[in-house]
């Protein structure tokens, strides 16, 4: 049986946009529904549907049932992390496994 129907993807119930602090300046939320986030970000309406199945963002469902999301979150989790020091030839974490050789008879060798 297919796990497919008991998935449940990440949601939010959208109700008053968050308020920070007194001294913080109040920011409202840039809701998207699936296909004008992906007019935004210029991909497919089904890719940011997978980002909010695969938990890289939260989907915001309104009272309508309407599925949003949050430009901002998705662009945060999406900001390029910290590259590799390009003068290394490897990353710090990379496994690098030496390929056994196998050495082929030469010509001579068969005689």
């Amino acid at each position: 049986m297919s796990n497919l129907c008991s998935y449940r993807p990440f949601l939010r119930h959208i109700a008053e946009p968050e308020s920070g602090s007194s001294g913080d300046q109040r920011r409202t939320k840039r809701y998207r529904t699936y296909a004008g986030a992906a007019d935004y970000f210029t991909c497919g309406p089904r890719a940011v549907e997978r980002w909010v199945r695969e938990g890289w963002v939260a989907g915001y469902r309104n009272t309508t049932g309407t599925i949003f999301v949050d430009l901002d979150e998705i662009e945060a989790a999406f900001a390029a992390g910290k590259m590799r020091d390009p003068r290394k030839r490897y990353g710090s974490k990379a496994r690098i496994v030496p390929l056994p050789i196998t050495r082929e008879p030469a010509a001579e060798d068969a005689k």
